[in-house]
């Protein structure tokens, strides 16, 4: 049996985590990634994080963009930018912790 674009629902209320943005909540997963810089072959460097939300591409009436600020299980971020789509039911935003 295939997935397909109605069984995102489901998915998404299985591992998500409410999300919410202009006053309407819905599900999505937040990933997060760490990428050390190191500076030359020594000890030193200094680090980085990425944080991509991923929503249902219909989670919310309006598509949040570049500033907007929203709210991962609670916690306050700002769309940092929205990549290339890969998939046109899933919605990929990339985010940095804090509203503006």
């Amino acid at each position: 049996m295939a997935f397909g674009d109605s069984d995102l629902p489901i998915f998404f209320s299985d591992f998500a985590v409410a999300v919410s943005f202009n006053g309407q909540t819905a599900k999505g997963t937040l990933d997060t990634d760490s990428n050390p810089i190191q500076h030359g072959n020594g000890p030193g460097g200094l680090g980085t994080k990425k944080y991509l939300l991923r929503i249902p591409a219909n989670a919310f009436t309006t598509t949040p963009a570049e500033l907007a600020a929203i709210a991962v299980d609670g916690v306050s971020y700002t769309v940092k930018s929205l990549p290339p789509q890969l998939d046109s039911s899933v919605l990929e935003l990339l985010l940095k912790p804090g509203a503006l």
